[in-house]
This record gives structure tokens, C-alpha cells and sequence, in this order.
């Protein structure tokens, strides 16, 4: 798709937006995220990189709308200095490209107008994320009281079969409701939104779902409608369909665009709380500017090397279905042909998409959970239990991560039978997974031959966490050039008063020979670290809590392996001894809790102690390391 040509009404210059990354801004009334996100500052868009562009359109149900917002645009923008801003005058036209898309991403809002006798109410409201029932035009309803929150499976007070069932926002998920209405025969769910942001009705719903119109009255009005029927009057709905453009859409220079997630954060409510300042919604949209900037230049990186040919692509998954609900280590398997001479390569970069089952990302799974990669026993391909890398997926959103992983080359050379391996992936929620392997030579003189897995890690905060961590004895033969720790090390669990392990800095030390090798992450401990990551490949603008700082991990992002290059602290054959500690404030960590609470705090840790040999030697022996 190319965006072709817009007038900058700005300054009256024609500027040709085809091949860039585009972040489009609609300004609509009609549409309350729109409404709620120019509700920000535009100056937060300074500071953008400078490959980014934004593209300001007005909207509105008449010409004379579009223009004001046109205006209002014009004005917004006179202001700013260094960052590329187009304003539009007008929407594109409906059979243009960027008009195409935009009805492809668009937002379907219901126009709701209820009436009793001595009274009505009019507002728009917000649909769902496409797993309600789909409808053009006008339905004119009854409305009913569920009469009591509709969770939990619970049957409605009222006959809502064929009606419009109202129900008020809490308690419970959307889909819970929804789920209970439609079980029941609601033709409609009108959910009445609480103090909380307004949003698209989402979540994992069956296709009863679909038998029904979704939709999300904003509170003052529903709240309207809600003292009539309690009031005992018999009120008539009716329900229009309303296509608008989307509030924010990304678009990149191959034409290809995405949905962002829900802007303004869902959260500020709990920043505020915690004496913060709330992310202002431009903020927001600066970061949809910065993923872009940074997701293109990876992938002009990719590409650059495999059409030089400096790298050997190897597929592993191809948008196979990774679902395991039940927590039960359900995992899917890909049995892997490794380049011929892959042991040589110096380089491996692991490439991972996790997309959702559905095309907008407001059908995505919800949690910020960890997702591994593991490789298999090749005496036993039914035991998979080596992790070699792990993610940590985004709320309600998808992601793509290329970390280096070099160092377990050594663990494939180990493990390779006929030069094959079988590798398995688990997630707990639906996502389709594309892997491949990224095997390059980059001139090091060293590669890794031998990756000998440690145990360390586990639950923490009984304040003993320390005493488990069983000291390594290895040796260091002649052949081995480097010897290097490297590590999965990830924080989990927030029960106690420092919120620890996953929002606390637990600093990781390793030591050998009285040297200290040091793995500290504060970011841990600040409000924005993830939200600060977003340059570097976060995936912004998630539902959740995902603008605070993690340990050692931020949700929408793969784990990258921390390597230690011991080769300073070991002189000589040995044998050599390792130590590994983990301190909070200095201490082994001692949660405290409050009552009830139960103590949660733990480090998931995978190791090695990966040594190097100088590039063409032989195999040797495994070395000698003892824990």
C-alpha cells in the first residue's frame, strides 16, 4: 500500500509519505478514544526519531465537523519543533489507499438512543473487538435490567431473551457477562462503564458471543438509562452501527499497517495513586513512533544480511498454534535440519514472532506471562526440559524479538544427532509462532564448543535463598581459549513489601577466584523502566501494568542471555571454584508480608559454563565440572 501525497496544511507543502514509517492520528469527536487521546499534549510528540512521521486527520460526520477539527489540528501543530508532523485537511477518500486501510483498521461504534416515557438518552458507545455479533445499519431493541452483575454464570432477575440486556461494568471480566447474556438469549449486551477508561469489550469468548451487539455505554449516560428501568419504565433502544477511522494506526515503509494497543494507559488511575504523573496519551503515541523506528531498522537489518547472503536462515516454526491452558507443559515440536557446517559459525541470533489468533491485537491474550524455548534429550525426544531461551509476552499484543544467543551453539553442537534437533516451545495462552535460526560467521577467532548447564536459582525470600546456590568446581584445560557464565535470569512474584522478585533489583553475583562478576538491573525498581524500553524493542502501549520496570525482563520482550567472561579471574588447568549469590539492598532477601499473604518471591534461572576453543579445532572432551 502506498500512501501517495498529502498536503501539509501546516505549511502548505506537498509531501510524499509513500516507503516512510507513518504513525496516523485521527481527531474525531464521535469516537471517545479519539476524544480521549487529544485530550493530551501534542508537544509530547518532540523528541520522536527522526524517521517517523505523523499524520494528522481530522474527522467528523459533516463537512463543516471535519473542517473545525481540520482547524483545531492546524492550530495544535503550530507550535511544535523537531518532529515531522503532516496535517491533513480532510479524511482520504474511501476508495484511496489510506482510505482502504483505514476502514480496514477502523473502530465500530454504536450510536445508542434510548427512549421511555418522559425521557430518552443519546451517546456513543464503544464496540467489541470483533467477538461480538457484526451488523450494519439500525436494530431497535428493548431494553431490561440484568439485574445483578452477571458473573460467575449467574441468570438474569429480568426476561432478557431477544432484548437488550444492560449490565453494569465489575466485578468480573467483560466476556464473563457477556458470556451469561448470551447464554440466556440477549440479542444485546449494553455494558455501563464504571470510573474506569473506556474501552473496546475484549477477551476469549465463545461463539455464543457472536449471537449478540456488544457494546460499552459511557457511565453518565448509561447511568441515565439505568435509573429509568429501575425505575420501572419500559425503554425502547436503538442501536447504529458507526465506522470511524482508528485513533492511532502504524504504518511502515513497505505499506503494511497495525492496530496499536488501547491509548491513553489504561492505568493512570494507579500511577496517580502511587504519586506519579500520568502517561499522557501524546506520550503514548510518541512510543508507537519509537517501536516503528526501531522494528524498521531491524528489519532493514535482516534483510540487508540475508540478501548478502551473510546469513544462514534456518526455519523452526511457521505460525504453528502454541496453546497450553491447562498448564500442563503442552508444547509444540519442530524436529530442526541445522546448516551443514553450522558447528563453525560464530553467531546465533534467535528470531521469534508470537502474533495472535485474531487480527486486531484487542483479541490478543491478556497476560504478561513467560513463554520457553526448549531443546530436547536427543536419547529421548519426548524429554524436553533444557530451556535455551524465554519471553515474556505482552498484554493483550503481539511482539518479535532477536536476541544473540551464541553461546548455546554449543549446547546445539552437544546435542545435534545427524545434524538434527528437536526444539519445543510453550505458551500458555494462543499464539502463532514463527521462529527461525540466524547462523553467521562474524570473524570472532573463538567459538563456543562445550556448554555445561548449572543449577541455580529458585524460591527466595525466606532469607536462605542463598545457602541453596551449591558452589561449581571446573577446570579450564589447555584447548579452552575463554570460559564464560552465561545466564536466563528473571524476577517473579511481588507478595511482599518490596514487591520482590519482579519489581525489586536482585543483583546477581558471580564470583571466581575472589573476582566478582555483577548482573544488577535498577531499572527494576522505577515506575517507567519498561515504558523506557519501547526504543529498544518493548512492545508499547499494552494493557496492564507494563510501563514499570521488571528484573532483568519487561512484558512484550524476549529474555537476553547475560554473559560473564570469566577467562580474567581463571589462570592455569585448576580446578577452579564458582560461586553464585543474590542480594537485595546487600541481604539475602527477607520478604515481609502482609497478612494472608503468601510468599511468591522467586529467581527463574537457566545456566551454563560455556567454554571456547579457537575456530577449526577439533572436538575435544567435555571438561570436568562438578556442582
Amino acid at each position: 500500500m502506498q500512501i501517495g501525497w498529502y498536503r501539509n496544511w501546516g505549511t502548505l507543502r506537498k509531501v510524499n509519505l509513500s516507503g516512510k514509517n507513518v504513525v496516523v492520528v485521527s481527531k474525531d469527536a464521535r469516537a471517545p478514544e479519539s476524544a480521549a487521546i487529544w485530550q493530551g499534549d501534542l508537544r509530547q510528540l518532540q523528541g520522536s526519531p527522526a524517521d517517523v512521521t505523523y499524520l494528522l486527520l481530522p474527522g467528523g460526520a459533516t463537512d463543516a465537523e471535519i473542517q473545525a477539527r481540520a482547524q483545531e489540528l492546524r492550530t495544535a501543530a503550530a507550535g511544535l519543533s523537531g518532529v515531522n508532523v503532516v496535517v491533513a485537511s480532510a479524511p482520504p477518500g474511501p476508495d484511496s489507499a489510506l482510505g482502504k486501510v483505514l476502514d480496514q483498521w477502523g473502530t465500530d461504534l454504536r450510536d445508542v438512543k434510548a427512549t421511555w416515557n418522559g425521557g430518552s438518552v443519546q451517546a456513543i458507545a464503544v464496540g467489541d473487538s470483533g467477538i461480538g455479533k457484526s451488523f450494519q445499519g439500525s436494530v431497535q431493541l428493548d431494553a431490561v435490567l440484568y439485574g445483578n452483575d452477571a458473573c460467575g454464570d449467574k441468570a438474569p432477575v429480568n426476561d432478557i431473551s431477544g432484548k437488550a440486556a444492560v449490565i453494569l461494568r465489575g466485578t468480573c471480566g467483560f466476556t464473563d457477562k457477556v458470556k451469561a447474556a448470551t447464554k440466556r438469549g440477549a440479542a444485546a449486551v449494553l455494558l455501563v462503564n464504571n470510573d474506569s477508561p473506556i474501552g473496546v469489550i475484549r477477551g476469549d469468548c465463545n461463539d455464543t458471543c457472536k449471537t449478540a451487539i456488544l457494546a460499552m455505554l459511557p457511565k453518565a449516560e448509561g447511568t441515565q438509562l439505568v435509573g429509568a428501568l429501575q425505575g420501572g419504565q419500559a425503554a425502547r433502544v436503538t442501536l447504529t452501527n458507526l465506522r470511524v477511522a482508528p485513533g492511532v494506526l502504524r504504518i511502515s515503509p513497505d505499506g503494511s499497517a497495525t492496530d496499536t494497543g488501547p491509548i491513553p494507559y489504561v492505568f493512570n488511575s494507579l500511577l496517580e495513586a502511587d504519586g506519579e504523573k500520568p502517561v499522557d496519551p501524546f506520550a503514548s503515541v510518541r512510543k508507537e513512533g519509537e517501536y516503528l523506528s526501531w522494528e524498521t531498522a531491524l528489519k532493514t537489518r535482516l534483510q540487508s544480511e540475508e540478501k548478502s547472503g551473510k546469513v544462514t536462515v534456518t526455519p523452526v516454526f511457521r505460525g504453528e498454534v502454541a496453546k497450553d491452558p491447562g498448564w500442563r507443559k503442552e508444547m509444540i515440536y519442530a524436529d530442526v535440519t541445522l546448516p551443514t557446517n553450522f558447528a563453525q559459525f560464530d553467531t546465533l541470533e534467535l528470531d521469534r514472532a508470537l502474533t495472535c489468533t485474531t487480527d486486531r491485537k484487542s483479541g490478543c491474550p491478556p497476560w504478561d506471562y513467560e513463554t520457553n524455548l526448549y531443546i530436547c534429550d536427543p536419547l529421548d525426544l519426548t524429554k524436553c526440559t533444557q530451556e535455551i531461551a524465554r519471553d515474556i509476552t505482552p498484554y493483550w499484543n503481539s511482539g518479535r524479538w532477536v536476541t544473540d544467543v551464541s553461546p548455546l551453539l554449543a549446547v546445539l553442537r552437544e546435542k545435534a544427532v545427524n545434524g538434527k534437533v528437536r526444539l519445543a516451545y510453550w505458551s500458555v495462552q494462543p499464539y502463532k509462532v514463527t521462529m527461525n535460526l540466524r547462523f553467521q560467521n562474524r570473524g570472532n577467532s573463538l567459538i563456543p564448543v562445550w556448554a555445561v548447564p548449572l543449577k541455580f536459582g529458585g524460591a527466595m525470600g525466606d532469607g536462605a535463598y542463598n545457602t541453596r546456590q551449591a558452589p561449581v568446581t571446573f577446570e579450564q584445560p589447555a584447548w579452552a581459549k575463554k570460559v564464560e557464565f552465561s545466564t536466563l535470569a528473571t524476577g517473579h512474584g511481588f507478595n511482599d513489601s518490596k514487591s520482590c522478585a519482579e519489581f525489586c533489583n536482585t543483583v546477581h553475583h558471580v564470583t571466581v577466584s575472589g573476582r566478582d562478576f555483577i548482573l544488577s538491573n535498577p531499572v527494576a525498581e522505577t515506575v517507567f523502566g519498561c515504558f523506557e524500553q519501547v526504543k529498544d524493542g518493548v512492545v508499547p502501549n499494552q494493557a496492564g501494568t507494563w510501563v514499570y520496570g521488571r528484573n532483568n525482563w519487561c512484558p512484550g520482550q524476549g529474555v537476553k542471555l547475560w554473559n560473564a567472561d570469566l577467562s580474567a579471574a581463571v589462570t592455569g588447568v585448576g580446578p577452579h571454584t564458582l560461586t553464585y549469590k543474590a542480594l537485595v539492598d546487600g541481604v539475602d532477601h527477607v520478604s515481609v508480608l502482609e497478612a494472608g499473604a503468601t510468599r511468591d518471591a522467586s529467581i527463574h534461572m537457566t545456566s551454563w559454563l560455556v567454554y571456547y576453543a579457537e575456530r577449526g579445532a577439533a572436538l575435544p572432551e567435555k571438561p570436568s565440572v562438578k556442582q
